[in-house]
């Protein structure tokens, strides 16, 4: 203490001998309450509030972020469980379905019913078709999703008519050797379907489905 009374006064010189004293002896506080008590923060929306209350405040603010950050995370948890959940009862009803329009129909209604999909359509082609649908040749070769804005042309051996109508849409190739198909899901609102937008579950279900088709025709 002597050593702290001893520089008040040498100005800036004094506030950084006291600034590494306390960073240097932590506990100080602790052993001094007093001193604690007497000290004040000016805070500009309600006057000076002592350092014991400052440390409150922004020990509940913390534990606001913390609860928020908590709540958004079981939300997010929630939102997963019911997805899986969804996911389980479409996938158990493919599996019952012995034929390729049974298993398309069954896709169709449960993206339709419980996933709020606006349009969707699911469909085998053969080698000669695919000759007159090189876009959809192309999804099928390469094995990947593909999401966006697509041409009503591009989109037509899929939704028909529909295609002109359709603003955004994702397609999903149904990998398993020996099927060439797709899936896909169509929707009026452009921003629905994004090239950014994650398709691990569409991919998944793409393969289920593949496995299926390949089944059907065993």
């Amino acid at each position: 203490m002597d050593r702290i009374e001893e520089n008040r006064g040498t100005g800036g010189q004094g506030a950084d001998f006291v600034a590494d004293y306390l960073r240097a002896n932590p506990d100080f506080l602790d052993a001094h309450p007093e001193v604690l008590n007497g000290l004040q923060l000016s805070h500009r929306q309600e006057g000076a509030i002592s350092l014991i209350e400052r440390q409150i405040r922004l020990l509940r603010e913390q534990s606001e972020q913390q609860r928020s950050r908590l709540d958004s995370l079981m939300e997010i948890a929630r939102d997963n469980d019911g997805l899986n959940q969804r996911m389980h009862r479409l996938i158990l009803d493919l599996l019952i379905q012995e034929s390729d329009i049974d298993l398309c129909r069954a896709l169709v209604e449960g993206l339709q019913g419980g996933f709020g999909v606006e349009r969707a359509v699911c469909r085998r082609f053969d080698e000669e078709a695919l000759e007159h649908y090189p876009f959809v040749a192309d999804v099928i070769r390469e094995g990947k999703s593909r999401c966006g804005r697509f041409a009503a042309a591009q989109l037509a051996p899929l939704f028909g008519d529909q295609a002109e109508q359709v603003k955004s849409a994702v397609l999903i190739p149904l990998r398993d050797e020996g099927v060439s198909g797709v899936f896909a899901l169509a929707d009026s609102d452009e921003h629905r379907y994004h090239p950014g937008m994650a398709t691990d579950y569409l991919d998944r279900l793409g393969d289920v489905v593949g496995r299926l088709m390949k089944r059907n025709s065993a």
